[in-house]
């Protein structure tokens, strides 16, 4: 019974493509800046206070992990959401 009601919330939550991750309660899409500095706020609080790697950060890591599996340039550019595989 308890699987079932966690497959209905999950079920709920699935959303549609284009749909945004962070959000206020209105549905309103969060300011990326606002994201990044409370995502901070959050490490450096179970991080003795070390400063943190900005958040944009996993966006270099996410490209290096992937292009480190052998994944081709164009399908890593197209990911990051660029159109020229040279551009940043």
């Amino acid at each position: 019974m308890h699987n079932l009601r966690w497959r209905d919330v999950d079920e709920s939550w699935k959303g549609t493509e284009g749909e945004y991750v962070f959000t206020t309660g209105w549905g309103e899409p969060v300011h990326p800046d606002t994201v990044s500095f409370l995502m901070a706020v959050l490490i450096k609080g179970h991080n003795d206070g070390e400063d943190v790697e900005p958040l944009h950060g996993l966006r270099h890591v996410h490209a290096t992990t992937l292009l480190l599996a052998a994944v081709p340039v164009h399908v890593v550019a197209a990911r990051l959401g660029h159109a020229d595989p040279g551009s940043r």
